[in-house]
């Protein structure tokens, strides 16, 4: 099973392709994608989605899975993300992949065992988790890489 992660923005899209083999998890491929913060919206989204589209053909993912959106104190950027979201959705849709969305505090406890866990403790267990080689790998990186962790262990237990 291969998971395409994403770790939603629209100026920094993060993105981790996981392998399920057995009981491995190994990462195949991961990136950032990055728009010029002095492009319209439209052309940053225009952007996203030739990228996302590219990964899935590339990849041949079998699912896709991001976390909720949050909307917080700044409702703004909030909903130039959920735009982002969409195009991501679009592009999974044309490509017949089910999108599955996991709460922060789903994706934190499916990889630190605690909902609450910061940012730091979540990388350190992606690293871990993955056997990956480097490190500090940026936030939507790791983001990315989490949630397609949750999303394979969630599967793993709705197979028992």
């Amino acid at each position: 099973m291969k998971i395409l992660g994403i770790d939603l923005g629209y100026g920094r899209v993060g993105y981790a392709l996981v392998s399920e083999n057995s009981a491995n998890l190994s990462v195949i491929s991961y990136g950032v994608i990055e728009t010029d913060s002095k492009c319209r919206l439209p052309e940053r989204l225009i952007r996203i989605q030739g990228e996302i589209r590219a990964i899935i053909e590339k990849f041949h993912p079998d699912a896709v899975a991001t976390e909720k959106l949050f909307f917080g104190a700044n409702r703004k950027t909030a909903l130039d993300v959920a735009k982002a979201q969409g195009v991501i959705l679009a592009c999974c849709a044309e490509a017949g992949l089910e999108w599955f969305e996991y709460s922060p505090a789903e994706v934190k406890t499916s990889v630190t065992g605690n909902g609450n866990a910061p940012k730091k403790q979540v990388a350190f267990m992606v690293e871990r988790i993955l056997a990956l080689r480097e490190k500090s790998l940026s936030d939507d990186i790791t983001d990315a890489m989490a949630v397609a962790i949750c999303h394979i262990h969630r599967n793993r237990l709705n197979c028992l």
